[in-house]
């Protein structure tokens, strides 16, 4: 199977094996295999990286460009499937390329694994992940860390978690190897020595064990079995030789001790290493609320914007080609390309209002419009003002639908559809509030054309 990854700057291509799908519980373990780089280089294989000028024109509503095209098919052998970590890339590529695409929970955990470790199995990939294309955490890592009583946000996930977790996971690996052995031993111990072994813990079958084949070798014995318990079992241990295993019950028990010893270790490394975690956390959090105190609005994109400058992405191929009239209009020194449209952009401006709406501009005429006081305030603008009229109007001229663009207060929940930027305006912030109104525009919009 081939396996199309995304990065921050541009696709690479993966080999993967598909048998790894059907191994027993698979969603369960598949971030073990890359809890550290080495394992998982053994799981994916890269066979080629390419960084993209404008990543979003590789993929889009429009079909695939011909580099990317060229790069998948170049390493697609006759009946190999492609495992894709977006729905609408299955549905893009597969209609556009006729190539069979694959997109479920498995593919997502394998995706995850490879972004854990981007950086050493894609090292021509320098850039970061940013928080909002970061990918979920780990289904089956966040079932493990629960099992143990941990509640882990995604954010809170690093490496040195992830290997711990996959030290703990493996010395539960430990006892399920041994499990069919020492439950047959216990009851043998039931039947020999009437031990009722029902609530005995796998360390102390192993114990007992030791202690029928070496009674010499151990020290510790009485911290795990009673006098009672050591007297019976020494008593009766020849009438185990001939049913119980003497290699196999050493194997046992020094396996059965390291695992409960390293478990031991790495259940408090594991508590401490989230506690900092968390902490961190929040200290990020409280350092990001206290930049919004000064700047008048926190510089962390709402999640609500990221949605909306996402569907605004997917709704742009309707726009006129080349250069909207809206794009590079701004002063030279806020001048902003389409493809960094929806980038944070921080702007000093004095005549700042709170109330504004979404794509309105800035100005004393919307301080009137939105009744708000002009504050000073450094705003901080989450995405591109999306100028409402432009849109509507270059859409009716495809769809060849008349619109009415000065009779919609009512449908859109927009007191005013402001024209394109000018040169002499500058990009004003988006007031939260409003939100709502433009979430109505956005989705009468896309009733009105069936998208």
């Amino acid at each position: 199977m081939l396996l199309l990854f995304e990065t921050p700057t541009g696709f690479a291509v993966f080999r993967f094996s598909e048998v790894n799908f059907h191994l027993p519980n698979v969603m369960e373990k598949a971030w073990v295999d890359f809890a550290d780089a080495g394992q998982a280089s053994l799981i994916v294989w890269l066979k080629e990286f390419r960084s993209f000028e404008d990543k979003a024109s590789a993929i889009n509503v429009t079909g695939v460009n011909e580099e990317l095209a060229s790069m998948i098919t170049r390493w697609l052998l006759p009946e190999m499937k492609l495992a894709v970590g977006k729905h609408e890339y299955k549905r893009i590529i597969e209609s556009k390329l006729g190539i069979t695409c694959v997109h479920n929970d498995i593919v997502m955990e394998v995706m995850w694994g490879i972004q854990h470790q981007m950086h050493k199995l894609v090292r021509k990939e320098k850039a970061e992940v940013a928080k909002e294309d970061r990918l979920p955490m780990s289904q089956g890592l966040k079932t493990f860390l629960r099992s143990y009583g941990f509640d882990v946000k995604p954010e809170m996930v690093n490496e040195q978690i992830v290997r711990t977790a996959k030290a703990l996971y493996e010395c539960d690996a430990i006892e399920d190897n041994f499990s069919t052995f020492l439950h047959d031993a216990s009851r043998q111990l039931m039947k020999i020595s009437g031990f009722n072994c029902k609530n005995w813990g796998f360390l102390k079958l192993a114990t007992a064990l030791m202690v029928i084949f070496c009674p010499e070798e151990g020290d510790d014995f009485r911290k795990v079995l009673s006098e009672d318990e050591l007297k019976k079992l020494e008593v009766d241990a020849p009438k185990y030789y001939d049913i119980l295993s003497w290699a196999l019950s050493m194997r046992t028990y020094n396996k059965i001790r390291y695992a409960y010893r390293v478990r031991i270790e790495k259940k408090i490394l594991l508590e401490s290493l989230i506690k900092k975690a968390k902490e961190a956390c929040e200290a990020e959090q409280a350092q990001a609320c206290e930049k919004g105190k000064v700047h008048g609005e926190s510089e962390q994109i709402p999640q609500e914007h990221v949605m909306f400058a996402n569907l605004c992405r997917m709704i742009s191929s309707v726009i006129p080609a080349s250069n909207p009239p809206f794009v590079n209009v701004v002063p030279s020194h806020h001048k902003r390309s389409w493809d960094s449209a929806f980038e944070p952009i921080g702007l000093n401006k004095p005549t700042f209002c709170e109330g504004l709406s979404l794509g309105e501009t800035g100005g004393t005429r919307i301080a009137r419009i939105s009744g708000a006081q002009p504050s000073t305030s450094n705003a901080i603008v989450p995405y591109k003002p999306f100028p409402h009229a432009v849109l509507l109007n270059s859409c009716s001229e495809n769809q060849s639908q008349n619109i009415d663009v000065d009779n919609m207060d009512g449908n859109l929940g927009i007191s005013t559809l402001p024209p394109p930027l000018i040169e002499s305006e500058e990009l004003a912030l988006p007031d939260r509030s409003s939100f709502a109104g433009s979430c109505q525009w956005l989705q009468w919009f896309a009733s009105k054309f069936a998208w």
